[in-house]
């Protein structure tokens, strides 16, 4: 597991929930709008620089959720034991 944080389970509260899902939805919606659409899709189109700016808020805002330690940490917690 990696010890940067990106694998670490997350408290996400109703907020942030709310606010990831609602990101997810407006995701989904222009990405389906794009694939309706056809043919190629344009590095400059403003759906898709909606859908990267989205996907970054998204990942944004579950960044900021406070990591929940792991099982080790949490017994290591209980006997009085700081993590290495």
């Amino acid at each position: 597991m990696a010890r940067d944080g990106m694998h670490r389970r997350r408290s996400i509260s109703r907020q942030a929930s709310l606010g990831i899902d609602r990101l997810s939805h407006a995701i989904e919606y222009l990405s389906d709008s794009l694939l309706e659409k056809g043919g190629t899709v344009n590095a400059d189109d403003g759906q898709l620089e909606a859908v990267r700016l989205l996907t970054a808020l998204t990942r944004q805002t579950y960044a900021e959720c406070p990591e929940l330690p792991t099982a080790r940490e949490r017994i290591l917690s209980l006997l009085g034991i700081q993590a290495a």
